[in-house]
């Protein structure tokens, strides 16, 4: 017996102590993530990109959303072999480095031949300006992804956005607020390299603002554009949940065309190109941050040891507690006397049926507004009809009751009878 107590306390105390450590471990979303994701675990962070993908979905049947896979020149060529020049190809977040000749090939002649492309990326690669910019005045575009600090942010924790276009401007802006949790924190936001906007420089431009600067630039290439959002950030979860998330969302589509869309599903080589600012940290759990307090973990360091002094103590016990065994009470005996004190006494079940005409009266006084003042014809009539129970069935409880009213000596019989009339009556009434 002892030695099964014993290991019962052990296994409980072990199951408290994981099941404490699993709930303080219990994660949370991670505000530092910025790989915009569409699909898997991180697509449910702040931050993520799964609200944006797929209300992208519902703009355009199924028929005509296309998603990318695999390498650009295997799932892009179909569309550039087409004839029809009206697509509109969607990257989010991610960019390539350094893609092969084969994918690059595909990409522009996709553009050139009348399409569109929109990229909402903070770091498009140098490769890609390089050919899309056509004047001497941006002759060198670092490629961040190899150390160099980008300069092109807004540091602040709240901004304003806004969009060039007449139609779509609106006088106040866009206001977005960088939240960790339920703070406000401030947050790099990224736009576009002023440089890009110089005297000589005709291919790139303005299609939306962030502060003073641009954030939102069109290119024109060949027959087509390729459009480049600085700032994909305002497309996350977070903000669409939000009205001004989903308006600045609803604004900037509308410079979709009118073709089918083609979604890349991170079909880019490589890793996300941001984490966004303190990426090295992760998620900040409770159990992290009570670790990081010293009042809060000595307090959790005294829980476990408690824990752990309760189970030595269960082993060193000599004899397990005797139980204190209280006297048998016979309360039968009470119980008889109580019965009898109530239906015997002072008049046994005269007493009982005089009780169950009261109750009977108090019933028709309460619901239906009627004394036992009338005559007998009328009074049982009256009830009859108030009540729905049929007269003669009143009949039988007023014989009853007066029966039992001039009788002092009622017998079990009559109260019986007197009873199940009564009951009979309140199952049938109105």
């Amino acid at each position: 017996m002892k030695t099964n107590q014993a290991t019962g306390i052990v296994i409980l105390m072990v199951v408290l102590i994981v099941g404490l450590i699993y709930m303080l471990h219990e994660p949370s979303y991670n505000w530092y993530s910025h790989d915009y994701m569409e699909e898997g675990d991180s697509s449910i962070e702040p931050y993520g990109n799964q609200l944006f993908y797929e209300y992208l979905k519902t703009q355009r049947p199924e028929d005509q959303f296309h998603q990318l896979d695999s390498a650009i020149h295997i799932d892009l060529q179909p569309f550039v072999d087409s004839a029809v020049t009206d697509y509109n190809y969607v990257i989010m977040g991610r960019f390539p480095a350094k893609p092969d000749s084969a994918d690059m090939e595909s990409f522009f002649n996709f553009v050139a031949q009348g399409n569109s492309v929109f990229i909402y990326s903070e770091d498009p690669k140098e490769w890609l300006m390089d050919e899309l910019h056509s004047s001497e005045c941006l002759l060198y575009w670092p490629d961040y992804s190899y150390g160099y600090s980008n300069p092109n942010y807004i540091n602040d924790s709240v901004v304003q956005v806004n969009f060039t276009h007449p139609e779509l401007s609106v006088d106040s802006g866009y206001r977005f607020a960088h939240r960790v949790e339920s703070h406000l924190e401030k947050h790099q936001w990224m736009h576009a390299n002023p440089d890009m906007f110089c005297e000589d420089n005709l291919s790139f431009a303005s299609l939306g603002t962030l502060n003073d600067q641009v954030n939102f630039v069109r290119v024109l290439y060949g027959e087509g554009a390729v459009h480049i959002h600085f700032t994909p950030k305002l497309f996350s979860n977070y903000y669409l949940t939000k009205q001004v998330g989903r308006d600045y969302v609803d604004a900037s589509l509308a410079h979709l065309s009118e073709g089918d869309i083609i979604y890349d599903m991170k079909s880019w080589s490589g890793n996300p190109f941001w984490q966004g600012e303190n990426s090295h940290e992760q998620s900040q759990g409770p159990l992290r941050f009570i670790l990081s307090q010293e009042s809060l973990r000595w307090g959790l360091y005294t829980l476990f040891g408690i824990a752990g002094l309760l189970v030595v103590f269960a082993f060193t016990r000599k004899q397990r507690v005797i139980p204190v065994i209280h006297p048998k009470e016979n309360s039968s005996m009470e119980y008889v006397e109580t019965i009898t004190e109530l239906y015997f006494q002072h008049g046994g079940q005269g007493r009982v049926h005089k009780h169950l005409t009261a109750q009977f009266r108090l019933f028709l006084r309460e619901r239906y507004r009627l004394t036992s003042s009338e005559t007998d014809e009328d009074y049982t009539s009256q009830i009859a009809q108030v009540s729905g129970v049929h007269e003669d069935h009143i009949n039988d409880i007023i014989r009853t009751m007066n029966k039992g009213s001039v009788n002092y000596n009622v017998t079990s019989d009559l109260l019986i009878e007197y009873y199940k009339l009564l009951n009979h009556f309140y199952e049938h009434c109105k």
